[in-house]
């Protein structure tokens, strides 16, 4: 099932087509003159600004997070998944559904990084930007772009799982595509008012932080990925009752 769904999703025009507007996206800061002297404070720049955010989460949810929604409005469920394989057909949904989120927002981000590091500096050498600045001064100038790269997409991902989440119960592509959009914002919300700056969603997404490099990296991924598993253990519940109560 997994070797299927790659193939299904290296196949889908929806797949690249997020990928070239994540790719242009990112160049945004280009065109309106937004950067910052060097890549790592210029992409933080971008990701500091809300609607871009959300731009990115949606576009992290087109490639695979409807997937069984359509699957379940055509039928193919009831063809290819018995009572005994739902669990499993459920598990490859959301690998599948989170890996094509975080390949589409972190390779997109990467196309920007290796362009513009022949443009300008990695690193700002005279200032240290926190939480991964400190990281080029070690020797290592081409982390700390990498690494707020890496956290934004996997919060992409955990985000685009909410929306496979939602479509177990209400099967339906818009549904998946929107519920990432509106989750995002309603608990980056709650979690500005009601914890530490260091704690917010929004914040540790785009690796606002002034904590150390690998407190703060470890934190905020441990976040999202322990989010992206509530959500994918939601979905697979869902969908097993669903096979057993109205496939069976």
């Amino acid at each position: 099932m997994y070797r299927a769904y790659f193939y299904k999703l290296f196949r889908s025009p929806l797949f690249y087509t997020a990928f070239i507007a994540t790719v242009v996206l990112t160049f945004y800061d280009l065109f309106f003159d937004a950067g910052n002297g060097n890549v790592y404070d210029t992409i933080k720049s971008l990701l500091s600004i809300s609607s871009e955010r959300k731009l990115f989460i949606v576009l992290s949810a087109l490639a695979f997070s409807s997937n069984f929604a359509d699957e379940w409005n055509s039928k193919i469920v009831a063809e290819c998944v018995t009572r005994k394989k739902a669990g499993s057909y459920a598990k490859a949904n959301v690998v599948i559904c989170f890996f094509a989120a975080f390949i589409t927002i972190f390779a997109g981000m990467m196309v920007y990084i290796l362009i513009e590091s022949t443009q300008m500096p990695l690193c700002n050498p005279n200032e240290v930007s926190h939480p991964y600045g400190e990281l080029a001064l070690q020797g290592a100038p081409f982390l700390p772009p990498v690494l707020v790269a890496f956290t934004f997409a996997i919060s992409c991902a955990a985000w685009t799982i909410s929306g496979l989440m939602l479509t177990a119960f209400f099967p339906s592509k818009y549904i998946a595509i929107c519920t990432p959009l509106v989750l995002s914002y309603a608990l980056g919300r709650v979690s500005k008012k009601l914890l530490p700056d260091e704690l917010g969603l929004d914040s540790m997404s785009s690796s606002s932080s002034d904590l150390p490099p690998l407190q703060a990296f470890l934190l905020a991924n441990s976040v999202f990925i322990f989010l992206a598993l509530v959500f994918g253990i939601v979905f697979i519940i869902k969908v097993k009752r669903r096979v057993e109560n109205e496939l069976s």
